[in-house]
């Protein structure tokens, strides 16, 4: 496809688990530097290798309502698809870069992040039992601290 030309919308079902990985990267880190790219991609590996509640795997994780919101029905990011270019192959390498392991997780075991332009997600819980593991460009990335560090805090 030549550049400048939009990626074709198809269903998500029929995206690999790269193209999705990298729809996902393009949607909710595109203005991020590569280092937010690539702990964007890691935080949403790191939910795939510990299957819980937000899914067991790249699409249900990707797909899972409320997780992501540029896959949110209300979000303007919901309905947009790259443009073929320089922004989209990035976007595409980092998706394989992290599929891979190509590179270490900058994240540190991260599950969670949010946009600086809000505050930590009430929906998270309470902020004192999350670890804030890496801030980079406008993305504040999170995991929840391991249960003996709780206990610990509880003791003080």
């Amino acid at each position: 496809m030549p550049k400048g030309e939009i990626v074709e919308p198809r269903p998500y079902d029929e995206l690999g688990q790269s193209e999705l990985l990298a729809l996902c990267c393009w949607r909710e880190a595109r203005g991020e530097p590569l280092e937010g790219k690539l702990a964007q991609c890691w935080s949403v590996k790191n939910r795939v290798q510990k299957p819980g509640w937000w899914g067991r795997d790249w699409h249900s994780v990707i797909l899972k309502p409320f997780q992501y919101s540029a896959f949110n029905a209300n979000d303007p990011n919901a309905t947009k698809w790259p443009v073929e270019g320089p922004d989209w192959e990035q976007c595409q390498h980092v998706a394989e870069t992290v599929m891979n392991e190509e590179i270490p997780d900058p994240t540190d075991g991260a599950t969670h992040y949010f946009d600086t332009s809000i505050s930590f997600p009430k929906s998270w819980g309470n902020e004192a039992e999350w670890v804030n593991t890496l801030n980079v460009g406008r993305l504040r990335f999170w995991k929840v601290k391991p249960r003996e560090d709780l206990s610990a805090e509880e003791d003080v």
